[in-house]
């Protein structure tokens, strides 16, 4: 709370939060723990670790997502921070992972010898309602946070005329695909379907996946986790996605979104629409770097938004593998859904 949420009592359900995240997760291994740097009996600095079992050109590797690194401001070591990461990457694992380092965070674990997977630290962005975005940037200022409500009757008729130009940029196009609910059975045999031409993918069980998305679905910052199953005119699978609509105040947000390389542009048209009906302004995700193309067509923006996806491995070969791009690697397969990444808490 000191750390990352500017003081405040530690509420009970982030208490019970933090317990099933690190210590009843279906992967829970004692040989990687989560570790605390102890100072003289004060825990003064922190990493969380949630082992993630995944292969490598069908060879099971165990990997490690670090998250929550953090050290007491109020140290006076400068060296806690380096101790407690090196100490992390000793472990058993194959590969240590994070997907939500920041500034900070990148350089220290670029100068403990990890790498940067810049093809998967790209975030898209695809705006659909124009005002109503623009005052979401303004209302982030707290002196011009008026004028949000001052310019809510114009921003209401400018997102309903912006659109309806056949080239405009914030344009939502039709879909031919069908929709329906995507259940834990069904994306289990999607992800190992999809990513068996990947050389990198996770290793999801019914049990383990029914509790990534069981987590997922108690995170509140963005409105509900809407889970969606795309089928073609014939009925075969073609893709699905999985996303936060926002909140009213935020962008939505995408957790994960996969398809066919032959549907891609009405995968995402479907995904647009979608979150249009639910009343996003904007959604935000991250890219397949193989279909970089598709995002543009689809009026996507692409750039970095200061998150890092980082790698550290002993082992030959899987950071190479992944630096290139040729793994199954999306906001489920790290630390991004967890409610510590946004969520208040607030005494619950």
């Amino acid at each position: 709370m000191r750390v990352f949420r500017r003081g405040g009592s530690a509420a009970p359900s982030l208490t019970s939060y933090l317990g099933d995240l690190y210590f009843r997760n279906p992967w829970h291994d004692a040989g990687i723990p989560s570790l605390v740097y102890d100072l003289e009996g004060k825990v003064a600095g922190f990493i969380g670790a949630l082992p993630f079992p995944m292969r490598l050109n069908g060879e099971k590797i165990l990997s490690a997502i670090g998250g929550n690194y953090m050290v007491d401001p109020e140290l006076k070591n400068p060296l806690a921070g380096v101790r407690l990461l090196k100490k992390f990457f000793e472990g058993r694992q194959d590969l240590t992972m994070t997907d939500t380092a920041n500034e900070t965070g990148h350089k220290m674990w670029e100068g403990l010898g990890a790498t940067t997977l810049h093809l998967f630290s790209m975030q898209w962005l695809r705006v659909l309602r124009p005002a109503r975005f623009a005052v979401s940037l303004v209302q982030r200022r707290p002196l011009l946070s008026f004028l949000g409500t001052l310019s809510r009757p114009v921003g209401f008729l400018v997102d309903r005329v912006a659109p309806l130009p056949a080239q405009s940029p914030f344009r939502v196009t039709a879909s031919n695909l069908e929709s329906s609910e995507l259940d834990t059975g069904t994306l289990l045999r999607a992800v190992r379907e999809f990513s068996a031409r990947l050389a990198f993918a996770p290793d999801y069980t019914e049990r383990s996946l029914g509790w990534l998305l069981e987590m997922a679905g108690r995170k509140k910052e963005y409105g509900p986790l809407y889970k969606v199953a795309l089928r073609g005119q014939s009925g075969e699978l073609v893709g699905w996605y999985m996303y936060y609509p926002g909140d009213g105040r935020k962008p939505g947000q995408v957790l994960q979104f996969v398809a066919k390389p032959a549907h891609m542009d009405h995968a995402l048209a479907h995904l647009f629409s979608h979150a249009c009906d639910r009343g996003s302004f904007a959604l935000v995700g991250r890219p397949d770097p193989h279909f970089i193309r598709e995002y543009f067509v689809q009026r996507c923006f692409l750039g970095h938004l200061g998150v890092h996806v980082q790698v550290h491995s002993r082992r030959p070969g899987i950071v190479e593998t992944l630096a290139q791009g040729k793994g199954f690697l999306t906001r489920l397969e790290g630390e991004w859904w967890t409610r510590l990444q946004g969520d208040a808490f607030n005494g619950e």
